[in-house]
């Protein structure tokens, strides 16, 4: 995060801030596959965040409506952001660390639905 001067408002955070934009945290080996899918030749980034329960923990409620919020803005203004590619996090396949690197492109949220009571979806393509 500090290649691109970008800041988390916590630990774990799912995004982080830069002065002028949004950064994303792609876990680009989760386990789930299905939900959690990144494509480095297709420029593709999709997840599923499944519905937040009620009796999730509050840092998880924190960081699931600051990703809400976050890709609500990006989406509905359009905004260009980094992406930081994840291996080895919580929910990942490989062990041994979290390796990480920002994709020295930018990307645009394109999709965007759903709600954090019910779940949501979103789908990022590299633009640049």
């Amino acid at each position: 995060m500090e290649s691109i001067n970008a800041t988390l408002r916590e630990p774990h955070s799912w995004i982080g801030r830069t002065e002028d934009g949004i950064v994303f945290i792609a876990e680009i080996d989760h386990v789930d596959k299905i939900n959690n899918r990144y494509s480095h030749h297709d420029g593709t980034y999709h997840r599923l965040v499944a519905p937040l329960p009620s009796t999730a923990a509050a840092q998880t409620t924190r960081h699931t409506n600051e990703l809400f919020e976050a890709l609500g803005q990006a989406f509905n203004d359009g905004i260009k952001c980094n992406l930081l590619l994840v291996r080895g996090a919580k929910n990942s396949v490989a062990k041994g660390g979290v390796r990480a690197a920002v994709d020295g492109d930018y990307w645009q949220v394109d999709q965007f639905i759903g709600s954090v009571g019910e779940g949501f979806e979103f789908n990022m393509l590299r633009v640049q």
